[in-house]
């Protein structure tokens, strides 16, 4: 590693050796004071603390060529300075060789350990490279290094009250959002940070302290520099604007002038060399952990590929006879262990035999659970097809209320006996360990997740049976509010008394509904909380009580029962208004009129001939306002939703919809009126005419020939436009009269000639009513008979005042 802006500082025979004077000197770094800063970074042999660097800071240090194969590359401890940051604070770096090296073999505990406590004791930031995997491992992860590093780095600044908290940022490598969150793994260093701190003998003065006393930790994540290198050089550059911005202090925090650095580091080395404490793990043990450790990672990877293969054949489909599978496999590598490393002591052979087994049962947990999602998904289909089965066809209304109200209960079951099922599944897959017995596998994900998916379909069925449900609501609901018919059939009830009776009437069917269906709507809504050895039924125990969350999130079914049986009365009650308003409202305002108009006060029938034209007027007119006043009752919905459905929610707006759109709008009111009012002034005329033809005691059949003569040449233009039309519509409604009359439908020729003497009265004698009226009683007047009336002055005006609407029509 030759490079004039590198300087190797202690040898990989742990001397020191580096000329640092000098070379801070050639970097212009000697003249700085305290405005320089000191990195050093720490890590597992060939992780990338090298190639962090480079980027980091611009170095150009030695990194490893992986196409030679994994080696050490970086041999005892160099400096290096920031080439990056131009004219800013100096920065210098200190590069380590890695731990856990091969090639320094049982040696190597004690190098490493004075290289953490020389990289603790001179830099502003210690970083700490790991690889996301190891995270959690007591060897991989360095605990068992950095709780020496911590033990002795309180011990070498015990006696300096003035020393500044050292900056450790750990580096998590390959690191995976969306497998492991950052935050979890910062969690878990945390914590091993604190067990560690815990676990050392501190002096009296700090026995009260914390590792926060003497760091400031940090966690940062970076993807993989080989799959995604992009991502990686983004990481490293948020990582040097956290540096420069908020990690570095503004001078160096060991208060050593940039002068002496270089006897700082010397006297920094020799006293951790002369450390004697320093020297355990005693030779024999460093030896044991060495070669146990080497054994059990080659078993690892050599059985890697083996489980790989059979992760791959059980995303396939379940695993025949996958417990004999793994017994053969944990016996197989358990032998291959216990033949060399039982010779080396006996501690340390053990724990790593049992750190072996688990590493073994955590590589086979992804097989069992590759193996159990099959067996999930199967048993999930099962539980889908069961419920189907048991809700998809039900019968009566009774029947119905039968299963609602055992919903709950007997979805819970047979959601026990599926996770039962699963559970046994899982027990069948443990395997049998050398000496330590039986060994499960956890299946607390699977169970999870079957009991996810078994939730979903009870989910779907339920919101199935809500719907029914709601369906079913509409029976009683009918039933109950046919008082809403029996109220728009009285016609003299008062606009506010018939609200308020109408709100009654949707409140007493609520009631009715609510306690019929109250038992069902609890039974269905009820949630279960299962686990493999009993269930729990919580919820519905109130008529008012809402649906579990996600069971019915449209159409009003996340509500309670009186809310929602609330809501569909009044939708019932608002239907059958519109229909009424739509198909009868007029036919009852004209009933209401014709009560008014045609009969007397006692009760019996208005006897025209004997009341004056100015009488009928006044009848007319008094008729036509009372009836009018039907009319306004319907316009708008006026149901107190405040009394039928008391404090409801309505995020929807439907049912405020429901109030304030009109019954009747301006549009359907004008054409309703208008269609009252012309059947007033017919029913009007008619009276006109009885009183005018019945005055003279004679009827229309004893009208003057010359009457008919005269009506007929007034309408002879009529009958000459459609003279064509007339002829052969004439001649076939006589053959089919004819036909009809001879097979027997007598009575239905009659109400035809009925209709089209309707017909005929409307369309030629009542466009001419007027002049036929002054004929007669022109005829009648001059004709001097014994039944000659004269018409009084009255009687002349009163005359015209009903008649005026049929003069516009005859205009």
């Amino acid at each position: 590693m030759e490079d004039n802006m590198l300087l190797q500082i202690i040898d990989e025979s742990g001397r020191f050796v580096g000329e640092v004077e000098k070379w801070l000197e050639e970097k212009h770094l000697s003249r700085c004071g305290f405005d320089y800063s000191v990195v050093t970074v720490l890590g597992c042999q060939s992780s990338g603390k090298s190639t962090l660097l480079n980027h980091l800071f611009g170095t150009r240090f030695q990194v490893m060529n992986s196409q030679l194969g994994r080696s050490q590359t970086t041999k005892g401890l160099w400096l290096g300075r920031d080439l990056v940051e131009g004219q800013g604070t100096a920065t210098i770096i200190v590069d380590v060789e890695g731990t856990d090296s091969r090639e320094r073999g049982e040696d190597r505990h004690t190098f490493e350990h004075r290289a953490a406590l020389f990289s603790l004791a001179v830099a502003d930031l210690v970083v700490i490279n790991m690889w996301m995997h190891d995270i959690g491992r007591a060897t991989a992860s360095n605990y068992e290094l950095l709780e020496k590093v911590l033990a002795v780095n309180l011990e070498l600044f015990q006696q300096s009250d003035e020393s500044k908290r050292t900056v450790m940022l750990f580096v998590i490598r390959d690191h995976s959002e969306m497998q492991t969150p950052l935050a979890t793994l910062e969690t878990m260093l945390e914590d091993d940070i604190r067990k560690i701190w815990t676990k050392i003998k501190k002096p009296k003065c700090f026995e009260d302290t914390g590792a926060d006393d003497f760091f400031e930790f940090h966690t940062i994540g970076l993807p993989s520099f080989f799959a995604s290198l992009e991502d990686f050089r983004k990481g490293v550059q948020d990582l040097r604007r956290k540096w420069l911005t908020s990690l570095r202090p503004a001078q160096y925090s060991r208060r050593v002038p940039a002068d002496g650095f270089a006897h700082y580091c010397k006297s920094v080395w020799d006293t951790i060399v002369h450390e004697s404490q320093l020297n355990i793990p005693s030779q024999k043990e460093m030896l044991a952990t060495y070669r146990c450790e080497e054994i059990k990672s080659a078993l690892l990877v050599e059985t890697q590929p083996k489980i790989t293969a059979k992760v791959n054949q059980a995303h396939h489909g379940p695993v025949p006879d996958l417990q004999g599978w793994g017994n053969n496999l944990i016996q197989q590598v358990v032998a291959a262990y216990e033949e060399p490393a039982s010779r080396y002591q006996e501690t340390v052979y053990l724990k790593k035999r049992s750190e072996l087994i688990n590493a073994l049962c955590d590589e086979l947990q992804q097989v069992v659970e590759a193996h159990l999602m099959h067996i999930k998904t199967s048993i999930a289909k099962d539980f889908s097809k069961q419920l189907d089965a048991r809700f998809a066809a039900i019968g009566s209304r009774a029947k119905l209320s039968e299963e609602w109200v055992n919903f709950a209960d007997t979805c819970g079951t047979a959601e026990q006996d599926s996770l039962r099922q699963l559970r046994e599944a899982g027990l069948a897959c443990s395997v049998a360990v050398p000496g330590d017995g039986p060994r499960t596998f956890d299946v607390s994900h699977t169970l999870q997740s079957l009991t996810d998916a078994l939730e979903n379909s009870i989910n779907r069925v339920r919101q199935a049976q809500l719907a029914a449900f709601k369906e079913a609501l509409q029976g009683p609901i009918s039933e109950e509010l046919t008082q809403i018919d029996i109220l728009v059939s009285q016609t003299t009830v008062a606009k506010e008394v018939f609200w308020t009776m109408a709100t009654d009437a949707i409140c007493k069917a609520k009631e009715v509904a609510v306690q019929q269906m109250s038992e069902s709507w609890k039974g269905l809504t009820r949630r279960v909380v299962v686990n493999i050895d009993h269930v729990e039924v919580s919820g519905g125990s109130s008529s008012t009580s809402a649906p579990p969350s996600g069971a019915a999130a449209s159409e009003g079914l996340g509500e309670g029962l009186e809310a929602l049986v609330g809501r569909e009365c009044v939708k019932e009650a608002r239907t059958k208004l519109e229909h009424f308003v739509k198909h009868s409202l007029d036919h009852s305002i004209i009933q209401k009129f014709q009560a008014e108009f045609e009969i007397n006060e006692d009760g019996t029938p208005r006897h025209w001939p004997d009341i004056s034209q100015e009488r009928i007027s006044q009848y007319f007119l008094k008729a036509k306002e009372k009836a009018m006043e039907s009319l306004g009752t319907f316009i708008t919905f006026d149901v107190s939703l405040d009394k039928v459905i008391p404090g409801y929610s309505d995020p929807t707006g439907e049912v405020q919809r429901w109030v304030e759109t009109p019954l009747l709008t301006d549009t359907m009111k004008a054409a309703v009126q208008t269609r009252i009012e012309r059947t007033m002034v017919k029913t009007c005329q008619n009276a006109q005419i009885m009183r005018a033809s019945g005055g003279s005691k004679n009827s229309l059949a004893n009208v003057p020939w010359w009457v008919w003569l005269l009506l007929l040449l007034v309408g002879w233009d009529e009958l000459m436009s459609c003279r064509v039309f007339i002829i052969y519509v004439v001649l076939g409604l006589a053959v089919a009269l004819l036909v009809a009359y001879q097979t027997g439908h007598q009575r239905a020729v009659n109400q035809f000639a009925s209709k089209a003497m309707g017909f005929a009265y409307d369309a030629f004698l009542l466009p001419n009513l007027p002049l036929i009226n002054s004929l007669l009683m022109g005829s009648v007047g001059g004709g001097g008979g014994q039944g000659a009336t004269t018409a009084s002055p009255a009687d002349d005006h009163s005359r015209n005042i009903p008649t005026e609407a049929s003069n516009k029509k005859t205009e």
